[in-house]
């Protein structure tokens, strides 16, 4: 199914002026809603690199003379 097809779908649900009404009470919300969700992924995601970081080089550095995982 292509786009065109979809959009002939849409119309033919919501006549006229319902398109644009249709369009800002469903997809508008939606859109809003995932790309502050990837937001706070990504910056979560980011938080965490440091932490990851100093795990990993307590990991690395244990077992090794004269050098501490503090």
């Amino acid at each position: 199914m292509g786009i065109g097809e979809l959009l002939r779908r849409h119309r033919s649900r919501f006549p006229d002026g319902q398109i644009a009404r249709s369009l800002v009470v469903t997809w508008y919300p939606a859109a809003a809603f995932a790309t502050a969700a990837a937001y706070t992924a990504w910056h979560n995601l980011a938080a965490l690199i440091p932490a990851v970081s100093v795990v990993l080089s307590g990991f690395i550095y244990r077992g090794r003379p004269g050098r501490s995982a503090s």
